[in-house]
């Protein structure tokens, strides 16, 4: 290394501040409860009176009890359950009253005035009644305030009952009840109005809450006439699969990417967005760009709260775009040797959200080059210092090794180079790959050289079609991106000896003569134990057991 190089390093060994988001927004997350947005908007609501005929679905315990004894039931009481269906001429149940005796609610039309509040102009609520007052004629003042409208009815007549709040005779309090608008006679001007928040924790089927001050009429102590009074009311409205689908749509087309409704993953193409070191670390984003969320079917909610929501690349050409901004955080904060590097990208490479797409770490050249495509900043310098530490660990655990294409190879000496001249217990190899006669050759000379009594080779099922050495054995792995490199690995008494190797088992092919010959530029580079992926380490302490 040069005498400048070594200057500017010095400045950059030291710690280093974590970078800031680069959109500088503030962050509002919701605690861990499952729900992915809290959504809210304003909502506009007017009361109208109507003289109709509203049905009301009521729990009737004592009908249903009733009716499991039929004998000694009054005839009156026999007459009216007829009336309405629950009973045919020979005192028996019919379907209905079956139904009823599982579930005791009885559909009760009722024809009278009625103050009635409803949503205004909400394409989410649309007609459903929100709130329901019986009103006496005889006490109420507002009847002379009254004027017909001219609003079509049938958009406030409906077929399924809805869930709505009515309003108890007695202390004008609120009741959750069933009901639906049968018939409208007629129908007057809003002679109220007021402004509700309708929220919602936005999962699978969770209801939405509707909460409001409404001015209730109430007559006043008995006497003739009447009080307006301010009352708080909620009422749960159910949402619905379709709705919840439609809000990760609207999540999906501001960030321009898919979401996956198995995992809750938004699957987004790499930008400014994303490229923060926390935010790919986590794989999580916590800042979002929009405020609002808009459908066309059920309206434009503001966002209030959010988690962190989980991310991943959009495609396997993006997931490239990823990784070359990790390595650039990565280096960012402080330089690190070649192999903890690597480490530490196939540690995030194993990651679930990453690992399907096979992605490679990136080797050193390949780093340099794009952390010095806009100049030589702290970043470059970072990762040269970092590559500038592998030769004092060469010096300790043996020489980096580098076989000439075309050379002669003499398994022996390598070998001796590779083990410093020890005795060895035994061998593992990682290599993914062991199909072709020329890895089955190599691997039987280096067996005979060591003179082991046998030795393991870790690799992939579908890859394995060849014969191992006599004494050697097999452990299969699942492909990943943990597993794409090779090594071998020595166990010396006491010791263990590990080289990550660039070329897999056929980089010597036997000539005519039946010397191996050398094909490309293999590369042994040595390696510490600590530093070797998990999945390795973990059959190195096994195997250790085992030859114990």
């Amino acid at each position: 290394m040069s005498k400048s190089i070594k200057e500017q390093l010095q400045n950059f060994k030291r710690s280093s501040k974590k970078p800031t988001p680069k959109n500088g927004k503030k962050e509002t997350i919701v605690g861990n409860n499952g729900d992915l947005f809290q959504l809210n908007r304003v909502v506009e609501v007017e009361c109208l009176p109507l003289l109709g005929t509203v049905v009301f679905k009521n729990e009737r315990k004592d009908i249903q009890q009733a009716l499991s004894d039929l004998r000694s039931m009054p005839q009156r009481l026999k007459a009216y359950l007829y009336k309405i269906g629950l009973l045919n001429k020979s005192d028996e149940l019919t379907a209905l009253g079956e139904q009823f005796l599982n579930k005791p609610y009885l559909e009760t039309p009722e024809r009278g005035l009625f103050n009635v509040w409803f949503a205004k102009n909400d394409p989410f609520l649309k007609r459903q009644p929100i709130c329901i007052q019986r009103v006496d004629a005889f006490a109420s003042k507002s009847l002379n305030n009254y004027q017909k409208s001219n609003i079509v009815t049938d958009s406030f007549i409906g077929e399924q009952f809805q869930s709505t709040n009515l309003v108890t005779q007695t202390n004008s309090s609120f009741q959750k009840v069933d009901a639906r608008i049968k018939d409208i006679e007629v129908l007057c001007k809003p002679i109220q109005t007021a402004q509700a928040s309708l929220d919602w924790s936005v999962k699978m089927n969770k209801p939405l809450s509707l909460t409001a001050e409404l001015a209730i009429e109430q007559v006043s102590n008995g006497k003739k006439g009447s009080i307006s009074t301010k009352k708080e009311m909620a009422l749960n409205i159910e949402s619905s699969v379709a709705m919840f689908k439609s809000m990760m749509n609207a999540v999906v087309n501001e960030l321009e990417g898919r979401w996956d409704s198995k995992t809750n993953i938004f699957e987004v193409p790499f930008s400014d967005l994303i490229d923060n070191q926390q935010t790919l670390n986590d794989l999580r984003l916590k800042t979002l760009p929009f405020t609002k969320l808009n459908t066309a079917e059920y309206g434009e909610f503001n966002i209030k709260e959010y988690p962190a929501i989980s991310i991943a690349p959009f495609s396997e050409d993006d997931a490239h775009n990823w990784l070359s901004a990790w390595c650039t955080h990565l280096y960012q904060s402080a330089y690190l040797p070649v192999a903890h590097a690597e480490k530490a990208q196939l540690s995030w490479l194993s990651k679930s959200k990453l690992a399907h797409f096979d992605l490679v770490p990136m080797r050193s050249e390949k780093i340099l080059n794009l952390l010095g495509e806009n100049g030589k900043t702290q970043s470059y310098w970072h990762a040269a210092a970092g590559m500038d530490i592998l030769p004092n660990l060469s010096t300790e655990h043996g020489a980096q090794l580098t076989l000439e294409d075309g050379s002669i190879l003499e398994v022996q000496k390598l070998l001796n180079h590779l083990t410093a001249n020890r005795i060895v217990d035994s061998m593992m190899i990682a290599d993914r790959y062991f199909t072709s006669e020329s890895q089955k050759s190599l691997l039987e000379t280096i067996a005979n050289k060591l003179g082991t009594q046998g030795g393991l080779l870790v690799t992939l099922e579908s890859q394995f079609k060849q014969v191992l050495p006599s004494g050697w054995d097999k452990k299969f792995v699942s492909k990943s991106p943990e597993n794409h490199d090779r090594y071998w690995i020595f166990f010396i008494k006491n010791e263990i000896r590990a080289w990550k190797v660039s070329a897999s088992l056929d980089f010597a092919r036997k000539t005519n003569t039946n010397e191996l010959k050398v094909y490309g530029y293999p590369t042994f580079s040595p390696i510490q134990k600590d530093d070797l992926p998990n999945y390795l380490q973990e059959h190195i302490e096994a195997f250790s057991k085992e030859l114990v």
